[in-house]
This record gives C-alpha cells, structure tokens and sequence, in this order.
C-alpha cells in the first residue's frame, strides 16, 4: 500500500509525523502531522517573546489584579457613611457588605497566575510574581487613602465612581496591549495557517481532540482536586488564607486607630496606610533579590535542577517576622506613645507578607 508523501514536512522543522493512520476508504496510507513550536528558541511561542513584549502584556493585567483589591479597600473608610445614609445598625452587617465585595477579587489572580506560566520560563517567574504579588497589596494600601479623601470631600458613592473610571481605563489599556498567551490556543492558530498556507488538512495539534468544555472541565476540577488531595496545598492555602484575612482585618480597623485614639480626620488619617505601602515595596525590593540568590544557590547544589521547595527558607524566614510585626503594631497603638510606631509595626507585618506571598 503506497504512503502519500507530505512534501512540505522537511520545510517545517515544528512538525512531526506519527504513525500512520491506515484510510481503507482512501487506499494508501495517511499521514498525520503534529504542529508544534519550532523548536526551543521558536519566537511564537510567549515564553521566547522580547521581554518589553513580556511586560507590555503582563502589566495590564497587574493592574487588574491591584484593582480588584483596591476596589474593596477604598470602600472601607466609607463604611460608617454608608452605615449612616442607608441606616445599616448592626456592625455584622457592616462588614459582611465589605466581605462579600472582596468575593469579586478572588478571579484575577486566578488569570493573571496562569499568564506567568505561559510567559515566563520558571526561573524568571519570580520576578513578574513579585509584581503581580504586590499589586493587589499596593491597592489594598492605597485604596483607603483614596476612600478617605473622597468621603472627607465628597460623598461615599464617589468610591464606587473612582473605582469604575479606573477601571474604564485600564480596560482600554488592556483592549491595546493584551494578547493571547496560552500556548495550546496559539498552536491551534498556527496550525490553522499552515493548513491554509500549504493546502494540507492534515494538520493537526496534540490538543485538537479536546473539546473546548472538555478543556475548562479539565482546568476547573484540577485545583480542586489538587487542594482535596495534596496536604502541602492545604497547609499553604490555610496560611496564605490566614496572611490575608489578617492584612484585611487590618486595612478595615484602621480608620478606628488614627481617628479614635490619634484623633485625626478620615483623610490625614489614611495617609498612615502609606506604610503599608512602603514596607511591601521595600520587602519586594529586597525580599526578591535574596529569595533569587537562595532559589538558585540551591539549584546549583542539587546539580541545577529546581525544585519548589526551595523557596521554603525565604517563606519560613517570612513567618517568623510576621508576628514581631502584628505585636509591634498592636502594643504601640495607644495616644501616649507616637503615630509612627505603630506604623512601622504595620509595615514591617506588610513587608514580611509580601515576602512569604512571593515564595508561594
């Protein structure tokens, strides 16, 4: 039986037949070939793109990510306004409104993780980490600065107008610079151009035979399963849990501290979440380069090659911090001793946050 020749295939150094698929139908031999990227240095594949091309596209949805939560925090200065207009009495109720806003700010990360992957090779996905890491805490530092001014000067539904034009804008940022990144969606395409380039329908892709519902099914379940059965996953999920339930809890009582005990208006008053602020930018600066050097001092130890785990030391070193951070916070919050302590006890418990956020 004869085999049909694919004349192009010593054209295209990304393709490569399988075993034949015998046509009785056709009466010769059908050869079916695998599209996949030219080899390791292909610059269609994201991983390989220009790095201004990475950022270019990654940026925007950090600013998604910092967005999302600073969209939450710039409604906690507004909470006792809000309670006061619409005549909200229990204090439960009050809170509940904040918690169930934050619900929303638990989707982007789930993109924004998965667009690292497929730009970043592992050993630079720290870096584009730590500003994904850090964008949510910047918003969640600067949102109640701008909740303050807005409810000092304004009225509480400006909160909710910021947040919508900030988020007009950076959707129209996002409508320019974003592209697709997901490797499987991008070696369909160039499958698709080479069956039109060469007249050759049978082209293919290792993930043509997966359904679209198939696909999300397989990407819904996975986490989920991955939680269920992996007790790492667990124990890191509970703490992270832990991490940013306490930065909440934190960003929501702080109104109380600066204008009950410091006495100082709403908008004075969330200048101090600047501190915040300044200890997570610091920790990124810093916790990022030594996380680096340890990530890839043990890589070189263990013959170069990477293991998670290996980012435990920072995390663990992170953790110990954190509790000095609370305790100085809590101990200096009181009228006789000066505003500053206890912002630096806030930023020190942001800083060593960001650290830990990063390794995981």
């Amino acid at each position: 039986m004869a085999t049909r020749e694919l004349h192009f295939y010593e054209m295209f150094s990304y393709v490569s037949p399988l075993k034949p698929l015998h046509m009785s139908n056709l009466g010769d031999a059908l050869v079916l070939v695998n599209v996949t990227w030219d080899g390791p240095n292909d610059p269609e594949n994201p991983k390989n793109w220009p790095a201004s091309r990475k950022w270019m596209v990654f940026i925007p949805m950090s600013l998604f990510n910092l967005l999302s939560s600073m969209s939450s925090a710039t409604v906690a200065p507004a909470l006792e306004a809000i309670a006061d207009d619409l005549k909200i009495r229990s204090q439960t109720l009050l809170i509940m409104s904040l918690s169930v806003y934050l619900l929303g700010s638990a989707i982007v990360p789930l993109i924004g993780s998965g667009m690292n992957s497929d730009l970043f090779p592992p050993q630079d996905r720290w870096k584009a980490m730590a500003v994904f890491t850090l964008a949510p805490l910047i918003g969640t530092a600067i949102g109640p600065i701008t909740g303050g001014f807005l409810v000092q000067y304004e009225s509480w539904p400006w909160c909710f107008y910021v947040v919508s034009i900030a988020a007009a804008v950076v959707q129209l940022a996002a409508f320019l610079l974003l592209r697709e990144t997901y490797g499987p969606v991008l070696l369909r395409r160039k499958c698709a151009r080479m069956r039109k380039t060469t007249g050759n329908p049978d082209l293919y892709t290792e993930y043509d035979g997966m359904s679209s519902t198939a696909l999300l099914h397989k990407n819904l379940i996975r986490p989920f399963r991955l939680l269920a059965t992996q007790p790492i996953i667990q124990v890191l999920s509970l703490y992270l849990a832990y991490l940013n339930g306490i930065l909440y809890l934190m960003v929501a009582t702080f109104p109380d501290v600066w204008t009950t005990i410091y006495h100082e208006s709403e908008s004075i008053g969330s200048l101090n979440y600047l501190s915040l602020t300044v200890g997570m930018t610091i920790a990124m600066q810093l916790g990022t380069r030594i996380a680096g050097r340890v990530y890839q001092r043990l890589c070189a130890n263990n013959g170069g090659v990477a293991r998670p785990e290996f980012r435990l030391p920072i995390l663990c070193a992170g953790a110990c911090i954190v509790p000095i951070g609370l305790f100085w916070y809590g101990w200096s919050a009181r009228q006789s001793i000066h505003w500053i302590m206890p912002n630096i006890g806030a930023a020190i418990y942001a800083g060593s946050t960001v650290v830990q956020l990063i390794c995981v």
